[in-house]
């Protein structure tokens, strides 16, 4: 079967897509109503933050192993297996009684959603080819704009109309059975083109290939500042620029929307530019535009947000389409193993960025960090080359 002789690719496409969008989607479904959580269970900012944090973690664990259990095991019976774990763990989430469970309820939906992004990144290697994977990468990399924006105009808008942030938690019930659905009825596998290199040996070479543990540590610095800017950006905008919950989560959106048409174009220019110079370009501009975000009138707040958002937009294409590039086919979905755990490391930080808005009192600490975190980034991919 040739990859241009079957017009699947472009379900598969959409499958993979609307399986990353509910992960981006059950992720940051807390910020936008993180306020309300907080002062239901009475607890700090740095707890809160752990609400992120215990999504993230199963991915340390899991992410790697999970590419080889789909080695073995195929992409269909894994995704239908990790939506079933996320469904368990947003219904737990809307059932909390008290902050223990709300916090056992993240990470077994973390679970699922790492079993969830590892399978939707592979499913466009394994039907795409090279030439047209930067296209399909470059859509690919809307999903959590897409989600984050959808979460962050509806979050607290829902939560307010529907009598409470439970409410808001049980539309990803209802979400997450339809995309069950929708896998279980058209998602298909794809055999290997090649039988022979599926040795422990092989799957380890993947594992010690320095170039793909760089675009995934470049994964990890950028998504410490992406996440940590959603998840505290509405309770930054609530306390310290006077906006309600509603309000500052529609502000914030700004930064998502803007990065839209952003991410196929960089996926379309991939091919002819290169990987490294978007990532490079992007977290720099990044690193500079976080430095101002907290200092500015709130008048310049959307502006600001926009060009961040543009600037964001131009690692995730890049970064999506590595693993092909420098691993075998059998082996990419080791490669998105490899960089779902460095996602789940990045998550564990967004903890310590509103610590230091705990111990100092104010945002620009987390700011700063923000921004050396999105410098961080580029010197990683820089090293992608060196000898």
């Amino acid at each position: 079967m040739d990859f241009e002789e079957t017009s699947y690719r472009w379900v598969a496409l959409f499958l993979s897509w609307i399986q990353m969008w509910l992960y981006g989607f059950i992720l940051n479904s807390i910020p936008p109503v993180l306020p309300l959580i907080i002062a239901e269970f009475s607890i700090s900012l740095a707890e809160a933050g752990m609400l992120m944090t215990l999504f993230a973690v199963p991915a340390i664990i899991i992410s790697i192993p999970g590419a080889l259990i789909i080695s073995k095991f195929g992409v269909k019976k894994i995704t239908i297996s990790g939506l079933g774990l996320l469904l368990i763990g947003v219904l737990l989430t809307v059932f909390s009684t008290n902050f223990l469970t709300l916090l056992i309820s993240r990470l077994v939906a973390g679970i699922g959603g790492t079993l969830l992004f590892v399978t939707s990144s592979s499913i466009i290697p394994i039907w795409f080819s090279h030439k047209e994977q930067g296209k399909a990468m470059g859509v690919f990399a809307l999903t959590v704009p897409v989600s984050v924006l959808i979460v962050l105009v509806s979050g607290a808008r829902i939560s307010e109309i529907a009598g409470g942030w439970r409410n808001w938690i049980l539309l990803s019930v209802f979400i997450t059975v339809v995309v069950l659905l929708l896998n279980l009825s058209f998602l298909k596998e794809r055999k290997p083109l090649t039988k022979s290199n599926t040795s422990i040996k092989f799957h380890r070479d993947a594992l010690y290939n320095r170039k793909i543990w760089l675009v995934a540590l470049t994964w990890l610095a950028f998504n410490v500042t992406s996440i940590s800017l959603v998840t505290y950006g509405p309770a930054f905008l609530v306390s310290e620029k006077s906006l309600s919950l509603s309000a500052a989560g529609t502000v914030m959106s700004i930064y998502m929307a803007s990065a839209l048409p952003v991410g196929p174009t960089v996926g379309w220019l991939l091919q002819k530019y290169g990987r490294k110079i978007f990532i490079i370009l992007g977290n720099i501009g990044l690193a500079i535009f976080l430095l101002i975000f907290p200092l500015a009138e709130i008048l310049y707040i959307p502006i600001i947000l926009i060009v961040l958002g543009v600037f964001a937009a131009m690692t995730p294409p890049p970064v999506f389409a590595y693993p092909k590039e420098l691993l075998e086919e059998e082996n990419v979905s080791m490669g998105f193993g490899i960089i779902s755990t460095c996602t789940a490391m990045s998550v564990l930080a967004v903890p310590i960025v509103g610590y230091l808005k705990d111990i100092t009192g104010a945002y620009n600490a987390s700011f700063w960090v923000m921004s050396l975190s999105a410098f961080i980034a580029v010197l990683f991919i820089l090293f992608l080359d060196a000898k």
